[in-house]
């Protein structure tokens, strides 16, 4: 597998994170420098001769995207965590968690908001045996004064819907 000529180029500047599907295909998640301030967010889903199976592009390419994490589930979706910036909140960070299906279509999408001027900052994500989805990262618990952020799991999601694990 030639996985280094596929990736040596202008457009995939850095890789996050890769993962397999029960099938073997392979998964990698990347960071797209659109200039030194914006980016974007690639999902490569691979045969293992490295054919290219699907693409998606994630980011209006006039923000700035973190990828931070990629897993596949039980039934070959990929489930993908990554801080976006929202300009309706001083372009600070949310974390938005995406559901491709193994077609690589979006079967959702949801973004978790900080509070005020707060910046939401996943790290990683899981899935247990149910399919729950756990994301790592600091979710600020207040708006003002001393930021206090709370740490592992920050949400849980099924089917597209968030919920508290408190």
């Amino acid at each position: 597998m030639d996985l280094e000529n596929l990736f040596n180029n202008t457009l995939h500047e850095a890789a996050r994170g890769m993962t397999f599907d029960a099938q073997g295909n392979i998964y990698f998640l990347s960071e797209i420098l659109n200039s030194f301030t914006t980016s974007s967010m690639a999902v490569t889903k691979l045969q293992t001769s490295s054919a290219v199976i699907w693409e998606k592009i994630y980011g209006t390419g006039n923000e700035k995207i973190n990828p931070a994490d990629i897993k596949t589930d039980n039934s070959n979706n990929v489930i993908v965590i990554c801080g976006r910036q929202n300009s309706a909140n001083n372009n600070k960070f949310d974390a938005v968690t995406l559901k491709y299906n193994s077609a690589g279509d979006t079967v959702w999408t949801k973004r978790l908001k900080g509070f005020g001027n707060n910046d939401v900052k996943p790290f990683g994500l899981n899935l247990d045996n149910d399919q729950f989805i756990y994301i790592t990262g600091q979710y600020p618990l207040q708006s003002s004064g001393t930021h206090i952020f709370k740490s592992i799991p920050l949400r849980e999601i099924r089917s597209g819907i968030l919920m508290f694990r408190e």
